[in-house]
């Protein structure tokens, strides 16, 4: 049963480079319902807070770098970003064809798999295999090294990892980076903006839509004032101004990021320390609602760029909350492997039952601890 569409980070959060996560000219502010002036992140923001909140069982949510894992991680939830190409990417508005896909966003991994045996066109069932695994014997790789700065989570961490290991799971600690090439940020957004010209371009005819280019698209921003009310269309412009598929420049960029992401990143971590699936922190504590600043994210930490860019299978699980607000663990493998990382997660979650029910906190000032501060150091002395 179909309850609705959600809505999304405009554009999937790829028209300004000051964008604000959560907010459409169409649908206004999506709310993280753990926390309302939270950030909710995107660009599946609607899919993430309406599965926290109770909405509904499930959504489908869609990524190119981060848009179904960040937004399950802040509103405490599973989300899963399959190989791309396991679920078909038709009617799905395009940025990266080689990073962009659909995938489920649940209260738990069981219904996570249960929406990838109707999502999935292969004869695997995923509800029955990971129903029958567990981690004994698995063989996890811990990236301590991307970890991140924000001790307040390391608490929850170190927690979890108790928790695989009661599991069954061997714990691999890798506390050391494999370099990644001076150009790969850089290579990284030129990727994004030659392919998403691209691919938009060739989409956009497809549709009943009267926009057909990009630059049909960038006309209309400018001439309806609601689009560009809080951010710009940098990014849209700066898209508009690349060369083709075809060009040196974009072939070098797209070999050096796959490179850099699979053969000498997740790859080369699964061989150097032969474990089965790396575990990282989802990302960080969801910050304010800022529409002055946009999205301003302290201490990200983890390795879903590395998944999002190599097109690898990814899934995030609750492992508790800082001052009320979630923060998931990442489970990563190699392509294809989207059984093997569901297997683990479901495990995990069996071990850990760490999700929360979001409180629907208007601020952080809701909070006991907080409000009895606020109020204590606000008197005079």
């Amino acid at each position: 049963i179909v309850l609705g569409k959600s809505n999304l980070s405009e554009w999937a959060n790829f028209r300004s480079q000051s964008s604000m996560s959560g907010w459409s000219a169409l649908g206004g502010q999506t709310r993280n319902p753990h926390m309302l002036d939270r950030n909710p992140c995107g660009s599946s923001s609607g899919s993430g807070s309406g599965v926290a909140a109770s909405l509904t069982a499930a959504a489908v949510g869609t990524e190119t770098n981060g848009s179904v894992i960040c937004p399950a991680s802040v509103n405490g939830i599973v989300g899963f970003k399959p190989t791309v190409g396991l679920v078909s990417a038709e009617h799905v508005v395009p940025i990266s064809p080689p990073q962009d896909t659909a995938g489920p966003m649940t209260r738990s991994v069981l219904g996570a798999a249960m929406m990838l045996d109707a999502m999935d066109s292969a004869e695997i069932n995923y509800v029955e295999a990971i129903r029958a695994s567990s981690l004994d014997g698995v063989s996890i790789g811990v990236m301590e090294a991307f970890f991140g700065e924000d001790a307040s989570i390391r608490p929850l961490l170190k927690k979890a990892m108790s928790d695989l290991e009661a599991a069954g799971a061997e714990l691999v600690v890798i506390d050391e980076r494999n370099p990644l090439p001076n150009e790969f940020q850089a290579a990284g957004f030129r990727v994004l903006l030659y392919e998403f010209k691209d691919a938009i371009n060739r989409y956009l005819p497809s549709t009943s839509s009267n926009m057909k280019s990009l630059t049909d698209l960038i006309a209309f921003n400018q001439k309806t004032p609601r689009e560009l009310a809080l951010f710009d269309q940098s990014i849209f412009l700066l898209a508009n101004e690349m060369a083709g598929l075809e060009s040196k420049g974009y072939k070098d960029d797209r070999a050096l990021i796959d490179n850099a992401t699979q053969t000498d990143g997740i790859d080369f971590y699964l061989k150097e320390y032969k474990v089965d699936i790396l575990v990282a922190p989802s990302g960080s504590i969801a910050p304010r609602i800022d529409a002055i600043n946009g999205d301003i994210w302290s201490g990200f930490a983890g390795i879903g760029w590395m998944a999002a860019v190599a097109g690898y299978p990814h899934a995030t699980v609750p492992i508790g909350t800082v001052a009320a607000l979630p923060i998931g663990l990442s489970f990563i493998a190699g392509a294809g492997e989207d059984l093997k990382v569901l297997e683990a997660a479901f495990n995990y979650e069996q071990a850990s039952h760490a999700r929360v029910e979001p409180k629907l906190h208007a601020s952080s000032s809701d909070l006991p601890s907080i409000a009895e501060g606020l109020r204590r150091w606000s008197q005079p002395q």
